[in-house]
């Protein structure tokens, strides 16, 4: 084991294995509090420090954070659909059950993949106009639709199929192929929210 300063570095002999593991346990104790003390000001800016202590650790992350748990059935209420979509849609209704089919972490990371976030908003308030869960039918360019024309109905099919599904983060929106079973729905959902859930570009 080598003990390092800021300009050297050492091996930390047998005997003073207890007090590098004391030092060592100190650091990463201490390594953040900088950052801890700058989140602590910027908090206090908003409410006063000694009412955080009317809330445990869990109800401090709730109120701030949002719940964990993923509350499917919110996000069922605040969501629109759009370009020809509605909540008796094939596709819409094939939707909601492969979400139901999914645990807390599957949810989550469709969350992340729609939206950029993991936790749905905690208070009504959370939920504004802008914030609608959207669900859309893919747009066809004006290229694809001449291209679609030349083919039969099988063709079409495969073709819907091969697509993942597209999501803009900033606007919660989502776009879906219209997809001819819920099983291919539900693989090229699951392949999209599990390697294409960054959100460094405006589309994933």
């Amino acid at each position: 084991t080598t003990a390092t300063t800021t300009n050297t570095e050492r091996l930390v002999k047998y005997s003073e294995r207890h007090l590098y593991v004391t030092l060592a346990e100190k650091y990463r104790t201490n390594e953040f509090n900088a950052q801890c003390v700058a989140i602590r000001n910027g908090m206090s800016t908003i409410l006063p420090m000694q009412r955080l202590s009317l809330w445990t650790w869990y109800e401090l992350e709730k109120n701030v954070c949002g719940d964990s748990s993923f509350d499917l059935t919110n996000l069922m209420k605040h969501t629109r659909y759009k370009n020809g979509l509605n909540k008796n849609s094939k596709l819409v209704i094939w939707l909601w059950k492969i979400l139901e089919s999914f645990d807390v972490s599957g949810r989550q990371n469709f969350l992340r993949f729609v939206w950029g976030r993991t936790r749905l908003p905690l208070e009504e308030e959370g939920w504004l106009d802008s914030n609608l869960f959207t669900v859309n039918r893919r747009q066809r360019s004006e290229r694809e639709v001449r291209k679609l024309e030349e083919m039969d109905e099988v063709a079409k099919g495969k073709h819907e199929d091969a697509m993942l599904p597209e999501a803009h983060t900033c606007f919660n929106q989502f776009f879906l192929p219209n997809y001819t079973n819920m099983e291919v729905m539900k693989e090229r959902i699951l392949f999209a929210i599990t390697y294409c859930s960054s959100i460094d570009t405006d589309d994933n």
